[in-house]
């Protein structure tokens, strides 16, 4: 597993570029990156995607390497739906017990404005990913994405024989693989 990192500058940008693109492409399997979980935090009201995930979407020929965006940060949209409803002329009482509706409508809709530009992209994401870190979220959905997204069966099976806890995912692509 390799550490995350944050491009900014230009220099950055060529490094990490460079780094993703040798990785992606070396035949040695312990030297190779075999997926990419591109995190875009939602912590900022009504966000866009910047011009660097743009830019890593444009220029990053990942080749076979899936990449899986993941929106993270997701939390903030409830004060976002509760302020929604306040300004709606909700009593506050109302508006908490409206919250959870309103708060996945805007993350669907967050969901789907990120999808929409970075589909049109030279190189768009493998597959999108929301909401895991709610309370209670654990790591099943994003590891059967991965799962799903990763190309040499191989490579799914070891992914999934390092499951070992959870026996529910281990059964699941035993059944189906």
């Amino acid at each position: 597993m390799t550490h995350g990192f944050e491009a900014g500058s230009e220099e950055q940008f060529g490094m990490m570029k460079k780094f993703v693109m040798d990785q992606a492409k070396t035949t040695k399997h312990n030297k190779r990156i075999h997926a990419i979980w591109f995190c875009i935090p939602l912590n900022e009201s009504h966000r866009m995607v910047t011009a660097a995930e743009k830019k890593f979407f444009d220029q990053c020929d990942t080749g076979h390497v899936p990449v899986i965006v993941l929106l993270t940060k997701t939390d903030v949209l409830a004060l976002d739906a509760f302020l929604e409803l306040v300004d709606d002329n909700l009593s506050e009482n109302d508006a908490v017990e409206g919250v959870a509706e309103v708060e996945r409508r805007n993350l669907k809709d967050c969901f789907v404005k990120v999808k929409g530009w970075l589909n049109e992209l030279r190189f768009p994401p493998h597959d999108y990913l929301a909401g895991m870190d709610n309370e209670g979220a654990d790591c099943t959905t994003l590891l059967k994405c991965t799962a799903n997204a990763l190309s040499e069966e191989g490579l799914q099976q070891l992914l999934i024989s390092t499951q070992q806890s959870n026996l529910g995912l281990c059964m699941e692509f035993a059944i189906t693989k």
